[in-house]
């Protein structure tokens, strides 16, 4: 318990320094939250200087003690819940999903018998047979809207046992790939479970062979808590074309209704169906034989990049096996087209200077030195030099990342950078995303958010505390002139160690990788052109070492103009 001086002048709990110190900003309503009524069976559980301390380490105490007594007075069971929470990592897990999402605090306290959720770590198997188990039950009793409920109260009652874990973990920065792992595993189980659903109705019969193709984030398992889920979708089976299209349109139209339409709880996430072939003007399903006419007479360099990630996420698995034996031998041809590099940089340039809105950048995703200069770089090298190294064709970026570092096409330092990076973004995002559930790729802007997301991550890259507001967005804006720095040197700096002496340590670059490379950025004479870069790097005069730091930038401006090879050669 608290000493007398460490209580309020009234002896009724913690004083109002005693709060400010434990994280509180607004400490009278502090005050009054912890008298409260509702929370009595608790504190007679648990004494009031442990849960202090408790509430101390969420990521936003007073948002945390407030829901904390919302759901107190929503218990049908408060005394059973008090018991509850006399365990230590249920109490800590609960009270840092509270401090840290909003959205989530008021799931559980609409739903108070789900907090029993958060005492178990998350297993996608028992979640995948609980969410089956409760559509199949409803269905069986002819109640599509019941099954509707069952699905999505299953789905968030993962969802609050994925962040809660994510929440508590003392390493935030090294779990986030889990996380996303995790977060793709709970949408598999839901659009699986909802597939039943949707085809009775649909009306449709097992005649139909159906398969969800799980495409971006999503293919890569590596989705955020709250994003669009890209997929397309594969029909199939006894129906012939015409009639399989028109069933599975409809069954794809009822999969989007129950995973995004209106319901007794929330959506899960936007079903984006976008990337298939002709986009939203396209048709919704395809059979295998449409998609292979598109894909090998109609689809644009972009569309090859999109289908990196693809795997068949649910339904008829056989089926989208045969889209993917399909799809993946086109996606490593796809840089021998003519034009591949730059057309991919120019919808990069495009994309990300029609998403700038003002001068004060805040774009995790999309702005300079964000997720997508790390994605975009790897996927890109990916398609450069997976055409002939298979090693390097997986989907997942970090995964990706670290493949590209083995085989010596990053140098070391540099890709483990990007990779640092690249995760500390991603938990910026998954934290501002967490708040209230929205589908969100900036940083916010009013400090409370900022420093909620600054406490639930604890450190920056440095290793530095983050407690506040102004520390993340000094540790955001440095990680992202990080990010475009290094996005420049892992395009064009290896070809510099392909002929010059570098340090091998540094970057490792072979000179077939360097060709490739060359050739694929536009350089006509790859050969040539590396003895332009030989001739203008080779030595230890003065000019050579500067020149080996401007030409990483220098190579790919000239890639951007008409005559690459003639532009270096007129600079040499």
């Amino acid at each position: 318990m608290l000493s007398s001086r460490e209580q309020n002048p009234n002896g009724q709990g913690p004083s109002r320094a005693d709060l400010a110190r434990a994280g509180f900003i607004n400490t009278t309503r502090a005050q009054r939250l912890l008298a409260d009524p509702a929370l009595t069976p608790l504190l007679q559980a648990i004494p009031v200087g442990q849960l202090l301390s408790d509430l101390s380490d969420s990521p936003d105490p007073d948002q945390a003690t407030l829901a904390l007594v919302r759901l107190c007075e929503a218990s049908p069971k408060p005394q059973q819940l008090a018991q509850d929470l006399k365990h230590t990592q249920l109490r800590h897990r609960l009270l840092a999903l509270l401090g840290a999402s909003s959205a989530l605090g008021d799931f559980l306290i609409a739903n108070p018998d789900s907090v029993a959720c958060l005492d178990q770590e998350f297993d996608a198997e028992k979640v995948a047979a609980t969410m089956t188990s409760r559509v199949k039950r409803a269905l069986d009793a002819g109640s599509i809207p019941d099954a509707v409920h069952g699905l999505r109260l299953s789905y968030y009652q993962a969802l609050c046992a994925i962040a809660a874990g994510d929440l508590t973990h003392p390493q935030p920065l090294q779990y986030m790939p889990q996380v996303g792992l995790q977060l793709s595993q709970l949408a598999d189980a839901a659009v699986a479970a909802a597939l039943p659903i949707a085809y009775r109705k649909a009306g449709a019969s097992d005649q139909l062979a159906f398969c969800v193709i799980a495409m971006g984030k999503t293919g890569a398992r590596e989705l955020n808590y709250i994003s669009d889920v890209d997929v397309m979708y594969v029909v199939g089976g006894a129906l012939d074309e015409t009639q399989a299209t028109a069933v599975g349109s409809a069954v794809a139209s009822a999969l989007t209704d129950i995973i995004s339409g209106v319901g007794t709880l929330a959506p899960l996430w936007p079903l984006d169906a976008a990337l298939r072939p002709e986009g939203k003007d396209g048709v919704l399903v395809r059979s295998i034989d449409s998609y292979r006419s598109y894909y090998t007479k109609w689809a644009q360099s972009w569309e090859f990049q999109a289908l990196l990630k693809a795997r068949p996420m649910a339904g008829d698995m056989n089926l989208g096996q045969q889209f993917i034996d399909l799809t993946a031998p086109l996606v490593w041809q796809a840089s021998a087209r003519e034009n591949f590099v730059s057309d991919a940089q120019a919808m990069r340039r495009r994309v990300e200077k029609e998403s700038a809105k003002t001068r004060d950048d805040r774009r995790i995703k999309l702005g300079p030195g964000g997720l997508r200069d790390v994605e975009f770089t790897v996927q890109l090298l990916q398609l450069v030099h997976g055409r002939s190294d298979t090693h390097l064709r997986s989907a997942a970026t970090l995964e990706a990342l670290n493949e590209l570092i083995d085989g010596g096409y990053i140098g070391r330092s540099a890709g483990q950078a990007m990779s640092r990076c690249y995760r500390f973004e991603r938990l910026i995002e998954h934290r501002a995303q967490l708040s209230r559930l929205r589908r969100t790729h900036d940083l916010p802007k009013k400090e409370a958010n900022l420093r909620r997301i600054a406490r639930s991550i604890g450190t920056d890259l440095e290793g530095k505390n983050l407690t506040n507001a102004t520390e993340l967005e000094k540790a955001f804006n440095r990680t992202r002139r990080q990010v475009r720095t290094l996005h420049e040197e892992i395009f064009y700096r290896p070809l510099l160690s392909a002929t010059a002496s570098l340090s091998e340590a540094e970057m490792r670059l072979s000179p077939q990788a360097a060709r490739e490379r060359l050739a694929a950025f536009g350089y006509r004479d790859p050969d040539g052109a590396m003895r332009q870069i030989e001739a203008l790097t080779e030595g230890l005069s003065r000019r050579a070492a500067i020149l080996r730091q401007l030409l990483p930038v220098m190579i790919g401006w000239m890639g951007m103009g008409a005559d690459p090879d003639q532009g270096l050669l007129s600079f040499r």
